[in-house]
């Protein structure tokens, strides 16, 4: 009895971690040059834990063929990638896939005051626009604990890299 209680509370605490996550995914989403796709939310002295053991509910997946598209994630103090807090980012056109993800692994980011939590598919050309043909992005979900709003998408984002 003892060990089904427990299985039964370890799947509970994972579950959660599934409920405190807001993702969207799609297909053929054309980023404007020099600007970024962004599922981002402003949180207030929150903490993520990417423990391993934890689901790190901040990633971000991407495949394209163009040599300037990125994926990244960040957390900022301001509205804007790459975050002055964290940044993490790949090139999906360095993979055979033409795909890649990027995480936070095996660490805990408290943050006091607003930051913001994240997740873009970026295009550093500076002559046109560059096509992702997948995406999967995901923030942390609303909690009035910690925000004000919902998790935001913007295919019009601030990108101090994408110049």
């Amino acid at each position: 009895m003892k060990i089904l209680i427990l299985i039964n509370v370890i799947l509970l605490l994972n579950l959660n971690s599934f409920i405190n996550c807001y993702c969207i995914y799609g297909k053929n989403l054309e980023v404007k040059l020099q600007r970024a796709a962004c599922l981002y939310i402003p949180l207030n002295n929150y903490e993520l834990n990417c423990d391993p053991g934890n689901i790190c509910i901040l990633n971000a997946t991407g495949t394209t063929d163009n040599l300037y598209g990125y994926v990244s994630i960040s957390i900022s103090s301001s509205k804007e990638t790459p975050g002055d807090l964290q940044y993490v980012s790949c090139k999906p056109r360095e993979n055979a896939a033409q795909s890649c993800k990027v995480t936070l692994s095996n660490r805990i980011f408290s943050t006091p005051g607003i930051a913001y939590y994240i997740a873009c598919l970026e295009c550093h050309y500076w002559l046109g626009s560059c096509n992702f043909d997948y995406y999967d992005l995901c923030v942390p979900d609303y909690d009035p604990n910690y925000a004000t709003q919902q998790p935001q998408w913007s295919t019009d984002f601030p990108c101090k890299n994408c110049h």
